[in-house]
């Protein structure tokens, strides 16, 4: 088991409707400190495994959720932060001229694509992290009008920080609604 980390201002990797960071060290107070493999089985924005790694409660983490692309994101997230961060820098950057019409370009393309790097930018400028999806399954959440989402310094700072994320990361098969073999996990 690692050392507990500081419990400061824990970094939050995705704005996501839902995320129990706020409440994720009351949750972590009826955990045993000692988990071999904490499972989130409904991760969202992964708020108890990254406050759990931070407090050093586990030695490995599942991240799982229903939402494919989320899992993509997170993915993503875990494997290649770098560039991940720089195409939402790119991204970001694009939306300069004419934020609602480049949202919108945006929402299409991911609607077409999944690909990880829209989904960030689309959780990074509706409104709370809000998620929906239409019957059909398209994304079809609008823009907060308000801002033009994280900024970039941000998103990359909190999705490849020297703490809590990193520790997820280094000790996280991430999934996408597969249950786990918890044969093979040892101790749970």
């Amino acid at each position: 088991m690692r050392a507990r980390a500081s419990q400061g201002r824990l970094p939050h990797a995705l704005p996501y409707q839902g995320s129990k960071r706020a409440i994720a060290g009351r949750i972590l107070r009826h955990f045993p400190h000692d988990v071999g493999c904490l499972i989130e089985p409904f991760c969202g924005s992964a708020a108890v495994s990254v406050a759990a790694a931070a407090r050093g409660f586990a030695d490995r983490f599942w991240l799982n959720d229903v939402n494919a692309p989320l899992m993509n994101l997170w993915e993503d997230i875990l494997e290649r932060p770098v560039e991940l961060g720089a195409e939402y820098e790119e991204l970001w950057r694009s939306q300069q001229f004419d934020p609602r019409e480049f949202f919108d370009q945006v929402r299409d393309e991911f609607n077409t694509t999944h690909e990880p790097r829209l989904l960030l930018y689309l959780l990074a400028r509706i409104v709370k992290g809000s998620v929906r999806y239409s019957a059909n399954g398209k994304f079809n959440q609008s823009p907060d009008n308000r801002r033009c989402g994280m900024r970039p310094v941000m998103m990359r700072d909190n999705s490849h920080p020297p703490r809590a994320v990193r520790d997820v990361r280094e000790h996280v098969p991430a999934r996408c609604g597969a249950r786990p073999d918890l044969a093979g996990l040892g101790r749970i």
